[in-house]
């Protein structure tokens, strides 16, 4: 956490808590959602009508040999792309509203680590008001957003050219199941007047 605040550019940035930004960043979350959703769709309604059962394929690569070039018509890589990013704006919200920022995507998984993960003992002994079952499901909100970071990077440097369809559809149910977390976390952050949520989530 102290090299994404200090040694590395766009790291971690420490801001005042800003509700009104932590609400744009929601609402971009949740275009990317339906984006994705739309994508997969959009995919799926292409195969159907060629013929092609999405189940029975392994690699999108071995739809060359069955509709040609018209590959290019299939979006779930782009659909796995967006939900990664509707995850990103989530934690970004999440951080604003406790006020930092981060233009780095590693850093900003690290602060939601740290803040939300690691350092959980703390904030409960020091009675920093949040709901209850965050400690049954943080760690999963962590291990998701590490997840999806990876797919995303793998999919959008094409280390793995043969996205297959139900990673685009896990990747979109994970976001949506992130984002009402953060929704609910935000919730009860915002009950911690702006001026004592920083003195609280200090690193």
């Amino acid at each position: 956490m102290k090299r994404c605040l200090e040694d590395i550019e766009g790291g971690l940035k420490e801001v005042k808590p800003d509700d009104p930004l932590a609400d744009k960043y929601l609402i971009r979350a949740r275009h990317h959602f339906r984006l994705a959703s739309k994508l997969i769709k959009d995919s799926d309604d292409f195969l159907k009508e060629n013929s092609v059962d999405p189940h029975r394929l392994t690699h999108l690569d071995t739809l060359s040999t069955e509709i040609d070039d018209e590959t290019e018509m299939l979006f779930y890589d782009w659909a796995i792309i967006a939900s990664y990013y509707g995850i990103y704006h989530s934690i970004l919200a999440l951080l604003v509203s406790i006020g930092y920022t981060s233009k780095n995507h590693s850093c900003a998984i690290a602060a939601l680590e740290h803040f939300f993960y690691r350092k959980k003992d703390v904030l409960v002994n020091r009675r920093i008001i949040v709901i209850q079952r965050l400690r049954a499901v943080e760690k999963r909100m962590v291990d998701d957003a590490r997840t999806m970071k990876d797919r995303r990077e793998r999919t959008a440097y094409g280390i793995a050219l043969s996205t297959e369809r139900f990673q685009a559809e896990e990747s979109l149910e994970e976001g949506r199941w992130f984002m009402e977390n953060v929704l609910d976390l935000i919730d009860q952050i915002r009950k911690v007047p702006s001026n004592k949520r920083t003195e609280r989530y200090s690193i």
